[in-house]
């Protein structure tokens, strides 16, 4: 029997798999959960089966390898949207070529950003948006066709130009046609540019890159021109409707930041001292939540989300202090300390720091 092998039951019939196999049987087959409907006295009156399937690995959680699975009648209208009409033209294309290969991967990774919470939307007809290789923003040229580059990602920044934010937009308004603008470019050869890498972003070789590279572009019709236009219609059938996802904000731990497990794998080390520097504001920080129920409930209210009680706890003892002293508080409290601790071992110690990054722009 491997590692974390599981019971469950088919069929009547008690089963040992291992995660492997779960993983697997799941994945492909989905799963089936029996939803009992009950009367005022607590018994069964009717049991619903519902059919669910494998959608998507939820968002952040690579390493924990969390799955998001949804009722089999919403399945293909789900995919099908989380992957821009991908889902139905690569079951078409596969009929035609059954060799054919497709990004599975790559797609897999992206699908899941679609399903970020929306911080506002606004609306970009295609028309508006440059799509040219080559060439710079001539800032002079611009500005005499009344044309603004935005560089900041404030939320401020993003009012004062009329970004549409939590579904309205800033300040008096009115519907306006969009009319199409010419935008000014000179195109230079072997010009020198500033370096714009942003968070996340690296450069390497292009001869690293695999040949083929272009496979979303095959799918979408082989070429760029083409790829483009099924893109825009695409766009069109939204209304050209773009959500605004991430916006430079505080962070809810205050001066604080946590670490990533790259971060920390960038640091060959096992110094004692270098590492004890490392880790000494999480020492602290979690030796104050021992001793402190203030730190403590302070620490609840920055992870509370509508799905766990943490919320409910810090009213309980806004009603009643004596809550503090109650075995279920402590027993909250105890239990949140030790996954505090498992995070920090993971490789999520708190810095204090605004916007931790292996390295910056140089």
């Amino acid at each position: 029997m491997e590692k974390y092998s599981a019971e469950y039951r088919l069929g009547g019939r008690e089963e040992k798999v291992t995660e492997h196999d779960l993983r697997r049987i799941f994945y492909k087959n989905g799963v089936t959960y029996t939803f009992e409907k009950k009367n005022r006295k607590g018994e069964v009156i009717e049991r619903i089966p519902v059919h669910f399937k494998m959608l998507m690995r939820s968002t952040g959680k690579a390493k924990q390898g969390e799955c998001i699975f949804i009722r089999d009648s919403l399945h293909h209208k789900a995919i099908n949207f989380l992957t821009m009409g991908f889902y139905d033209l690569m079951d078409e294309q596969s009929k035609n070529d059954q060799e054919k290969v497709f990004k599975l991967v790559e797609l897999s990774a992206y699908q899941t950003l679609t399903t970020a919470m929306a911080k506002g939307y606004i609306r970009i007809p295609l028309e508006s948006i440059i799509n040219k290789k080559g060439f710079t923003f001539d800032e002079k040229k611009a500005g005499e066709q009344n044309l603004k580059l935005i560089t900041e990602k404030t939320k401020d920044a993003l009012k004062e130009n009329g970004f549409r934010m939590n579904g309205k937009y800033p300040g008096k308004h009115k519907s306006v046609g969009y009319t199409k603008k010419e935008c000014v470019a000179d195109y230079v050869t072997n010009a020198q540019i500033k370096n714009i890498l942003w968070d996340g972003m690296g450069l390497i070789d292009e001869k690293i890159f695999p040949q083929n590279m272009n496979k979303f572009v095959d799918m979408m019709g082989g070429t760029d021109r083409k790829a483009y236009k099924f893109y825009r219609n695409y766009m069109k059938r939204f209304d050209d409707y773009f959500s605004i996802v991430k916006t430079a904000c505080p962070s809810h731990w205050g001066d604080l930041q946590l670490m990533a497990y790259q971060m920390n794998n960038s640091l060959p080390t096992i110094d004692r001292e270098v590492l004890e520097r490392i880790t000494e504001c999480g020492v602290n920080f979690c030796n104050e939540l021992k001793t402190s129920d203030t730190a403590y409930l302070k620490y609840l209210d920055k992870k509370r989300n509508d799905f766990n009680i943490n919320e409910l706890l810090i009213e309980l003892v806004k009603w009643n202090q004596d809550f503090l002293k109650t075995e279920f508080f402590q027993n909250k409290k105890s239990s949140d300390m030790s996954e505090f601790i498992k995070d920090c071992k993971e490789g999520r110690v708190p810095q204090i720091a605004d916007n931790l990054t292996i390295m910056d722009n140089l």
